[in-house]
């Protein structure tokens, strides 16, 4: 279950972002994409010249729970989606202003719910703003 971080970090350079989980966007052109993270006022390629020469990199942790692996068909669907899903942000957070990249240091899976130390949270099917549910199970796992 080795990831490969370097081609997941291929997937964020702007015009490779693929379609690998079906969403609204498949079958779109790259371009077509891109108005649509950008919108019609200016041309993409000199919004893109001209938006940032320097970026800022967020490096982020990504973990899944079981349920999320079973809705996507398994570790390799659920993985294709996350990275599919930090590539669109990233290249939403790469516009002027912004001069943001978002990029994937460490991806989690928990596939089985046998040992995924998530279940019992996700289960209570509670946000755990103000009741146990999913955020204080989260900060009771890792703290």
């Amino acid at each position: 279950d080795s990831i490969d971080y370097a081609a997941v970090n291929e997937k964020f350079r702007f015009g490779r972002h693929n379609d690998l989980d079906g969403d609204m966007d498949a079958g779109r052109s790259v371009e077509s994409r891109r108005r649509h993270l950008f919108g019609p006022r200016e041309p993409i390629s000199r919004r893109m010249q001209a938006a940032c020469t320097v970026y800022k990199v967020l490096e982020l942790a990504v973990v899944y729970e079981s349920s999320f692996c079973a809705d996507l068909g398994g570790k390799d669907p659920a993985d294709q989606k996350v990275i599919s899903l930090v590539a669109g942000i990233s290249l939403k957070y790469q516009q002027r202003g912004l001069c943001t990249k978002v990029k994937i240091v460490h991806i989690e899976g928990h596939c089985d719910p046998a040992t995924d130390p998530y279940k019992e949270f996700v289960d209570t099917n509670q946000s755990g703003c103000g009741s146990f549910g999913l955020l204080t199970g989260f900060n009771q796992y890792w703290n």
